[in-house]
């Protein structure tokens, strides 16, 4: 079967019994698929913090777009586990500015 490439992920585990690793492109596994997006989404939220990080140092008048795209993205899975970033949304949310 030939798939688009959607780029290379890797999934780890390890624990006590071991190490597990499995490399791929495109799996036929549902739940394999579904995981290596999920740790995509989490990636994709944690450099939306850093870059809000950024943006409130130096540059605010991006903020209220890349707000709106942080929302978007949430709502079509694009990011997950906002949690992680929870800090920089409590900090603009305080902010007067």
């Amino acid at each position: 079967m030939k798939v688009a490439f959607q780029g290379m992920k890797t999934l780890k585990l390890s624990g006590p019994d071991g190490e597990w690793l499995c490399t791929f492109n495109y799996s036929k596994d549902k739940e394999i698929e579904d995981l290596g997006e999920s740790l995509v989404a989490v990636a994709g939220t944690i450099l939306e913090g850093a870059k809000l990080e950024t943006q409130l140092r130096h540059d605010r008048l991006a903020l209220d777009s890349e707000m709106e795209y942080l929302m978007e993205a949430a709502k079509d899975g694009r990011v997950q586990q906002l949690c992680a970033i929870r800090e920089i949304l409590e900090r603009l949310a305080q902010d007067p500015g």
